[in-house]
């Protein structure tokens, strides 16, 4: 499995770290020491199970956990607090928070916690539908990113194959053929503020060059992006 481990002291955060590493079912660990950067991370990376802390500088980890919660409902997370107030406890439990740990950490307890989650991993794997849904939430949040099939296939944890079979089924277009649909409905959005250049539309919209952007734009609708901004600023 994937951890990401968010604790704003060094010597907690390199030893939860260490400790995860030696786990039989960890695939990948990375710590961060700021909830922003975490967050970025997060937003552009598979995780199975976040590890954070509550209190840090600038973002919280409720508040990381708010965020995440929007796009990522199926994100395993495990809060380890020096604070053991009610109220913390009980905004973790409403945002879904798997376990709720007092710090100094107990790691027999959260070994039986990782155990637990990875057990019940092995036996539910990911719904079809839910992976594709997982897959076009990450489209959604990065579509000024050059992003390829392999990459796609990793967020849903399947293979490019089987994630094009089963995208084409259930959506009735490999997902490079959706991903395209999403930035030009994006792009259609973004022409209707005149204060934005068809380049800078392109680059937010993941083309490298207008040309290419306005052949797409003009493949899937019949007309070029500055002829559908004429049209509609009329």
């Amino acid at each position: 499995m994937r951890y990401v481990v968010v604790d704003d002291e060094p010597k907690i955060r390199q030893g939860l770290a260490a400790f995860i590493a030696n786990r039989d079912d960890c695939e990948d660990v990375t710590s961060f020491s700021t909830a922003s950067v975490a967050y970025e991370y997060l937003s552009k990376h598979p995780v199975d199970v976040l590890i954070t802390d509550i209190r840090m500088p600038g973002l919280s980890g409720l508040e990381l956990i708010e965020q995440l919660r929007e796009h990522y409902p199926d994100l395993d997370i495990i809060i380890i607090s020096g604070y053991g107030e009610f109220d913390y406890a009980q905004k973790a439990l409403e945002l879904g928070v798997r376990q709720y740990l007092t710090k100094p950490t107990d790691l027999i307890k959260l070994t039986s916690v990782l155990d637990d989650l990875a057990s019940k991993r092995r036996e539910s794997p990911l719904p079809e539908d839910l992976m594709i849904r997982n897959v076009i939430s990450f489209m959604e949040q990065n579509l000024d990113k050059d992003l390829q099939l392999t990459r796609l296939a990793e967020i849903g944890y399947v293979t490019p194959n089987y994630l094009c079979r089963r995208f084409k089924e259930l959506t009735d277009a490999s997902p490079m053929e959706y991903m395209t649909r999403l930035r030009l409905e994006k792009a259609k959005k973004l022409l209707q503020d005149p204060g934005l250049t068809i380049e800078v539309i392109s680059q937010k919209v993941g083309y490298n060059s207008r040309r290419s952007f306005s052949r797409a734009f003009n493949r899937e609708y019949g007309f070029s992006p500055q002829e559908f901004r004429n049209k509609n600023n009329k």
